[in-house]
């Protein structure tokens, strides 16, 4: 990535991996309203997917806020619009996705510019709100997301599952009840406590 970002000569970059599956057409003219957007705040990154989405209002803006320092996730690998400059100095040589959002997030801290999202929806704060809408991410601790076999077989699209399992209907369960905030606390936490139960009697 460090590679390929000292070859890459525009100041931003719009951030997205291979398993995100868009589920509509994206707006390309919100997309680069939020540009303008950017370039206008100076902002680090303008997450088009709001996870976790921000959690303070920014300035007069009614579906853009900030996400706080100290916020997990704070740097984050979805959708999203990133300034190239800054994107580059969060990176470490060697980190993987996952370590890259977690110290990433805390090497954030000291980063002056903003890091904005657009807003979440109130119950289905995902789908209805985010900019590029798709499943995140389609495929999960090597297996495929129930959702996107659905989705290509929705749309016409052939393609060869079988070079890796599909997620069993009790992940897909979990993944949609996790979506949802009014529950979510509840079922995060309802999972660990069943995770660390197993790991103990095992």
């Amino acid at each position: 990535m460090l590679t390929a970002l000292s070859k890459y000569p525009h100041p931003f970059l719009l951030y997205m991996q291979e398993d995100y599956f868009l589920k509509r057409p994206v707006s390309s003219l919100r997309v680069q309203a939020l540009i303008d957007v950017m370039q206008k705040e100076r902002a680090a990154c303008l997450m088009l997917y709001p996870a976790p989405g921000p959690n303070s209002r920014y300035k007069n803006y009614r579906d853009i806020g900030a996400i706080r320092p100290g916020t997990p996730y704070r740097v984050s690998l979805q959708a999203g619009i990133w300034n190239t400059e800054v994107f580059t100095r969060l990176l470490k040589k060697g980190e993987r996705g996952a370590e890259m959002e977690h110290d990433g997030s805390a090497r954030s801290y000291d980063f002056s510019e903003p890091f904005l999202s657009v807003s979440r929806g109130v119950f289905f704060p995902y789908d209805k709100s985010a900019v590029v809408d798709y499943f995140s991410t389609g495929i999960t601790k090597g297996r495929w997301h129930g959702g996107v076999r659905r989705f290509f077989a929705a749309q016409g699209v052939s393609a060869d599952l079988s070079h890796r399992p599909v997620e069993s209907s009790a992940a897909a369960r979990r993944h949609f009840l996790k979506s949802l905030p009014f529950l979510s606390p509840l079922v995060r936490f309802a999972f660990r406590i069943e995770y660390k139960l197993k790991t103990l009697f095992e």
